[in-house]
């Protein structure tokens, strides 16, 4: 479980690393909400989803598995690995997703 840790949290600071050259920051925005991507949350989001999308596969190594769901997210070639275009695609998927849950149910409150 520690080497899959390692890689969703190589996959987090690759993605803040990409959103920090492209934005100047860690803030994430969308259909007017923004909210800042933390490290900690993105890595454990990204670990927790891949374990249990190959837990439900029912296979015997589950460890196996979603190391192999994580590994397309990022390049390891030279120093400073990258986040590759499906990473980028399935964070700002996640983070969409979860800012529009958000507005949703602080919309919900203000009516």
């Amino acid at each position: 479980m520690e080497q899959l840790a390692r890689l969703s949290t190589a996959i987090a600071e690759a993605y803040l690393r990409h959103l920090k050259y492209e934005t100047g920051g860690n803030q994430f925005e969308h259909d007017g909400i923004s909210g800042d991507i933390i490290l900690e949350n993105l890595s454990d989001g990204l670990l927790t989803n891949a374990y249990a999308a190959a837990k439900n596969k029912g296979k015997s190594n589950v460890e196996a598995l979603a190391y192999q769901y994580l590994l397309p997210l990022i390049n390891l070639q030279g120093r400073n690995y990258q986040i590759t275009p499906e990473g980028l695609a399935l964070i700002e998927f996640m983070t969409v997703k979860e800012l529009s849950k958000f507005k949703a149910k602080h919309q919900l409150k203000i009516h």
